[in-house]
């Protein structure tokens, strides 16, 4: 710990003349603690883009982001400049889905475009150099080079369904989770770039191997274990499933007990534990054999844990109702603010972003007020900037949120 009288200013002028009066651990745990207490929100503007669900930061002025309207971005939130990056095309015939919803008693039943789905997910290999992430067929995966986003190639032939989540296992291979249930592992060799190069075109790629996860009908959130070499795979039904990468096979399965819209989880690798996100609950699972180790309410209950992300010993935690909220694993509860007087749970707010006031708000929504979302949020390499994007809950409501936290 730090001492009372030593700020973390001092302590760090002390360490610059060599006197290391704590250890590196002790001073990274306190600063992670304090960092949100002193970052405010700086709003972006995306113009009418609808929904973000999807974000990474590509550099320390850069982000991108994948939206509703299945759109990439790339993003600086310094000067906020919008770039659109070119959606790659699949060969295959782009069936659309029949989407059905309800909004109070009235029922929706309608053909939609592409955009219906979006980009829920990208992921960028350990090296930097690709970028995986949805493709014009919310089916299909698409990989571009970094920095410049030149296409690679798009993985095909594996979803009949949306793919929800994408992550790298290494620099050549990554996995797919989609709402079919699959799991398809595809590999992006040095020579499928060279070939891509050379044509300046992308290329098209089956999957390396394509497993059916048995028991959950959807896959809707995938982590990989790099210590222990093995996928964390999570259904929206409330089932967690363990993959040996090695073999790529199921391992095991458990039935959480907070099973109700389950869509989000995150794992520490230092702290050895995935946390999982429900309608008003955070469990928190041993990777080893899923045991849950402890489970903590949103305070934000029912309106939905959408993203989650770990922080050294901080768990920043995205809702459905508009807020961030910042949970301390080792103290085993939030983290407190005392600016108004006495301490009470330091919570962001997010801000009004953009909002379209069409026919279907109009008819079902008007004069209503439904905060942002954040479906994404996602820490600088320096961890010491938060983006944090989404828009408004209901789905028959289209807008955007974005902002930097500095």
């Amino acid at each position: 710990m730090l001492n009372s009288d030593m700020s973390i200013f001092g302590e760090l002028h002390q360490r610059s003349y060599g006197f290391n009066t704590i250890s590196d651990d002790a001073l990274y745990s306190c600063v992670y603690k304090r960092i949100p207490s002193l970052l405010h929100e700086h709003e972006l503007n995306l113009g009418r883009l609808n929904k973000v669900f999807a974000s990474q930061w590509l550099s320390s002025r850069e982000v991108v982001l994948g939206t509703k309207c299945n759109k990439v971005i790339k993003l600086d939130v310094i000067t906020g400049q919008k770039i659109q990056i070119p959606s790659l095309k699949g060969r295959g015939p782009f069936v659309r889905q029949h989407i059905n919803y309800s909004i109070g008693n009235a029922f929706f039943f309608h053909h939609p475009h592409s955009s219906s789905c979006g980009i829920h997910s990208i992921d960028i290999n350990p090296s930097g150099t690709l970028l995986a992430t949805g493709g014009d067929n919310p089916n299909e995966v698409a990989v571009y080079k970094l920095p410049n986003f030149e296409p690679v190639c798009v993985g095909e032939n594996c979803h009949e369904d949306w793919i929800f989540d994408i992550t790298w296992l290494d620099d050549e291979f990554l996995i797919t989770g989609g709402r079919d249930g699959n799991l398809g592992l595809f590999q992006v060799t040095n020579d499928i770039q060279e070939r891509a190069y050379r044509s300046d075109s992308q290329c098209f790629v089956s999957p390396h191997e394509k497993k059916q996860c048995q028991v959950s009908q959807k896959v809707r959130a995938i982590k990989f274990n790099r210590k222990t070499n093995d996928l964390g795979v999570l259904s929206p039904d409330g089932l967690f499933h363990i993959w040996n990468m090695h073999r790529f096979e199921e391992s095991f399965t458990k039935r959480l007990d907070q099973c109700k819209e389950n869509v989000c989880m995150s794992l520490s690798e230092d702290n050895s534990l995935y946390a999982v996100g429900s309608q008003s609950h955070v469990t928190f699972l041993d990777p080893r054999d899923l045991k849950t180790v402890f489970v903590i309410s949103s305070s934000e209950r029912d309106s939905g844990v959408r993203s989650l992300t770990f922080n050294k010993e901080v768990l920043t935690v995205g809702t459905g109702n508009g807020t961030i909220l910042f949970y301390d694993i080792r103290n085993k509860a939030y983290l407190q603010c005392g600016c108004s007087g006495k301490p009470s749970t330091l919570k962001y707010r997010t801000g009004d972003g953009w909002l379209a006031r069409d026919d279907m708000y109009a008819e079902f929504f008007f004069n209503e007020h439904f905060p942002n979302s954040v479906y994404t949020h996602c820490y600088n390499s320096a961890r010491t900037k938060l983006f944090a994007a989404g828009g408004p809950l209901p789905s028959g409501l289209s807008g955007n949120y974005a902002a930097l936290w500095q």
